[in-house]
């Protein structure tokens, strides 16, 4: 109900929402960026009435703070160290500049980790890593991931005990896909396609390798552009083929109005990163109703639980029998019919809607309003 100040103000309660922000930050055709604005969107059409703000500069995220209004009691961002470095940015200095941006105003944040630090890590790099994901955690009122693997990731190397929710990547599956192909293959060539940005561990040389004593040559195919920390991969990729037999093609940046097809294509969909905690690229698969070849992993076993029917696993050393499997049956790459793909964008919206509500109910000011604290949650 609305009600009239001293001087005769109307005043108009905020509803919970605005207490809420969400955020986003890095360039749009990031697979974490991408996905935010996505969520942020699906909330917006649920009825979420908070603000969203972004910034496209990943180094600058700090700056997301001074560009709320003053109801916010809690951001919400979705992060990835890689994100950070790519911007050339050390990951650890753009953290602090948040957390010390969010004290100096009284906020709260929250975050959703994506790539967290795994076993396939070098142990420096990997040491590295879990303590950028430990500051993160620190300066969080909450902290979500999107598999139950990545809560495990969690705590066996960021943050042991820690609360953490779990919310998983949305799939938005399409109303209709064209149908798979009938009989076999033709026993031509085959292309054998990964989908996302381009960097080590990515899988692209694994692939390679398991490939080079394929028999008919193979092309592998990446769909995506290297990315900023990497752009002599590509050459690094051919040359590597080149000296197995095997020819590599990159097609750069993909416009998001043109990725359906490339995934629709007539090529072979393999997952092969072996440091994989959530995948967006292998729900993109999904989306395109394909059903890929996925390198077997704790998160892959998980989503196979999941969406029984939607990924097809090989173990490592065995992607080549695979292909030729998938060569001869071309339709098995295909989703089965009647396969119900999900979470959908709005549900994960909602979900994350409930769940920050919970959390800005609980976050409290410094005495004073704008705070001079970090904001907490009791």
């Amino acid at each position: 109900m609305a009600v009239r100040s001293p001087g005769n103000r109307l005043l108009v309660p905020h509803s919970p929402d605005h207490r809420v922000a969400l955020g986003w930050f890095g360039p749009p055709e990031h697979g974490v960026t991408d996905m935010a604005r996505r969520i942020a969107a699906a909330a917006t059409d649920l009825g979420f009435a908070g603000p969203v703000v972004g910034e496209l500069d990943a180094a600058r995220v700090a700056e997301l703070v001074g560009r709320l209004p003053a109801p916010v009691r809690l951001l919400h961002l979705h992060v990835s160290d890689w994100l950070i470095a790519d911007a050339t940015a050390d990951p650890d200095r753009v953290i602090d500049g948040l957390a010390g941006a969010a004290a100096a105003r009284g906020l709260a944040l929250s975050v959703t980790l994506h790539d967290l630090p795994g076993p396939g890590d070098p142990p420096e790099l990997g040491a590295r890593r879990a303590a950028t994901y430990r500051r993160l955690v620190d300066a969080a009122a909450g902290v979500a991931v999107c598999s139950e693997h990545e809560r495990s990731l969690l705590h066996e190397r960021v943050a042991p005990g820690r609360a953490v929710t779990v919310i998983p990547l949305p799939i938005d599956p399409l109303a209709t896909h064209p149908a798979p192909p009938a009989g076999g293959g033709d026993g031509g060539e085959p292309t054998v396609a990964i989908f996302g940005f381009l960097y080590p561990g990515k899988g692209h040389r694994d692939v390679i390798e398991e490939l080079a004593e394929f028999g008919p040559p193979v092309t592998v195919l990446a769909i995506g552009r290297p990315s900023a920390r990497h752009p002599d991969l590509v050459d690094e990729l051919a040359e590597a083929a080149r000296a197995r037999g095997l020819s590599f093609r990159c097609t750069g940046y993909v416009p998001e109005e043109q990725v359906l097809d490339r995934l629709r294509a007539p090529v072979i969909p393999v997952a092969p990163q072996t440091n994989i905690s959530a995948s967006g690229s292998i729900n993109s698969w999904l989306t395109a109703g394909r059903r890929p070849l996925v390198r077997a992993g704790r998160y892959a076993a998980e989503l196979g639980r999941r969406l029984p029917g939607s990924v097809q696993l090989y173990p490592p050393g065995a992607l080549a029998d695979a292909v030729r499997r998938a060569q001869a049956e071309p339709a098995t790459t295909w989703l089965p019919a009647g396969l119900e793909l999900g979470p959908t964008t709005p549900t994960v919206a909602r979900r994350y809607l409930d769940w920050l509500t919970g959390l800005a109910g609980r976050a409290h000011r410094p005495a004073g309003g704008s705070g001079t604290g970090p904001g907490s949650v009791a």
